[in-house]
């Protein structure tokens, strides 16, 4: 029998008690730590938006500004690399509730805005007020890889957990 093999009496019930301990303390107050780092961020940090877009190639976020408390949004390619380099965003345009708020109407192909560009070249809104809980927010982009047009339309949520969590 395989239990019968457990140190149950003497010296060597201790050691091994003193090596579990050992064990699931430091790990226990790490699962401590990181749950107050949650509670902290859901319920005293600005909501956000998130989505991603039906083809999974394409995240985005809407965050709050903390300086003017206005809210700015970005795109985020997901996608393969290969592709996202290949790729020029044509289009991007900011809704809530159907109705176009920031963005343009037309695809600019004068401005070359790679997806992978994480510099500047994916935002799709700066400094607008905070969406209300019941508007329907969302982000539509259009982008062309080797001449081909591709588009999605990206729903937003309300998200209050810290963003690394989004699509686990």
């Amino acid at each position: 029998m395989i239990l019968s093999n457990w140190p149950i009496h003497g010296r060597e019930s201790g050691e091994t008690l003193k090596k579990i301990l050992w064990m699931t303390v430091p790990l226990a107050c790490v699962m401590v730590f990181f749950a107050i780092y949650l509670a902290c961020v859901y319920f005293f940090t600005a909501p956000k938006w998130v989505g991603r877009s039906k083809d999974h190639n394409w995240k985005g976020i809407l965050l709050m500004e903390k300086h003017y408390k206005l809210y700015y949004g970005f795109l985020e390619w997901k996608g393969s690399k290969k592709e996202g380099e290949r790729a020029i965003v044509t289009l991007t345009q900011y809704r809530i509730n159907g109705k176009l708020e920031a963005g343009e109407k037309e695809e600019d192909f004068t401005i070359k805005r790679k997806a992978t560009d994480t510099s500047n070249g994916t935002g799709f809104v700066d400094f607008v007020p905070r969406p209300k809980d019941t508007d329907k927010v969302e982000v539509l982009v259009y982008w062309r890889v080797d001449g081909k047009l591709h588009k999605q339309l990206i729903q937003l949520n309300k998200w209050r957990w810290p963003i690394f969590l989004y699509g686990l």
